[in-house]
């Protein structure tokens, strides 16, 4: 679960000590947004405020404080020269909360390796805007339990969608398969991937794959804000050797450098 690692962190405009964050003092139907800071510097970060400033306006929340929100964003990256972790916008009706929360990212042995993913029967209720959902994120864990990296959610049609908090690629042939983006949360690092395979000439195919149809694709991938490319070593029992496939490992390569340069 969340919570801040900050020495300060800033609540509705105003800048507050780490002792005062707690992490119930939230109203419902919060909206958020989880940036990364890489090398002091946020990654991506025009593309996550316009996700925002999308959601903001999809639950009528008004964009008054969006400015402001920007401006504390980046004061908090100053504020904690050299803490290279994510921080994690929480907004909601007259609220809003920023901070640096605890954050994981793969080990090179994880992405060398890949990683294990189970299946299961899910479908989020409004998939193209982040709301936090405390229950969900339970249920998740529940099911990852210690054996797995990643669970994921699955369709009332059994197609094999996105991952509980990323989102999930195949690779066939020269292609890439997802889910049609309708359908999905269209994450911001697996956005700026696409771009990236565009520039590769590597196509993306909204078709979707269903669980009964594993065998057909060659390998399959992760994105995400700590991710990056994370190629999927099985899903329940069947495993695949995506970490040595070339499209994946050309992809994680490209995003990479794209990254750092």
């Amino acid at each position: 679960m969340y919570e801040n690692i900050g020495q300060y962190y800033w609540l509705n405009g105003q800048k507050a000590q780490a002792r005062s964050f707690i992490l119930e003092d939230m109203p419902d139907n919060c909206i958020y947004e989880v940036i990364r800071v890489k090398n002091h510097k946020l990654l991506f970060f025009e593309d996550h405020m316009d996700r925002l400033q999308e959601g903001m306006i999809n639950y009528g929340l008004g964009l008054d404080d969006l400015e402001i929100i920007k401006q504390n964003i980046l004061q908090l990256v100053v504020d904690h020269e050299g803490l290279d972790k994510n921080i994690k916008i929480d907004v909601a009706k007259d609220y809003y909360r920023i901070y640096y929360v605890k954050s994981k990212y793969p080990s090179k042995a994880l992405y060398d390796q890949g990683v294990k993913t189970v299946v299961m029967d899910y479908e989020r209720h409004d998939p193209q805007q982040k709301v936090l959902n405390m229950d969900y994120k339970r249920q998740i864990e529940a099911v990852k339990g210690q054996e797995y990296f990643e669970v994921l959610l699955m369709d009332h049609k059994g197609m094999v969608t996105e991952g509980s908090r990323s989102n999930l690629v195949f690779v066939k042939d020269n292609h890439l398969i997802s889910a049609p983006l309708s359908c999905i949360l269209h994450g911001v690092t697996f956005k700026n991937i696409i771009l990236l395979a565009d520039q590769l000439n590597i196509d993306l195919l909204e078709e979707g794959v269903s669980l009964d149809d594993l065998d057909e694709v060659d390998a399959c991938f992760l994105t995400g804000t700590s991710l990056g490319v994370l190629p999927i070593q099985s899903v329940n029992d069947r495993v695949f050797k995506s970490s040595e496939n070339k499209i994946v490992r050309v992809l994680m390569k490209a995003y990479e450098d794209y990254v750092n340069h």
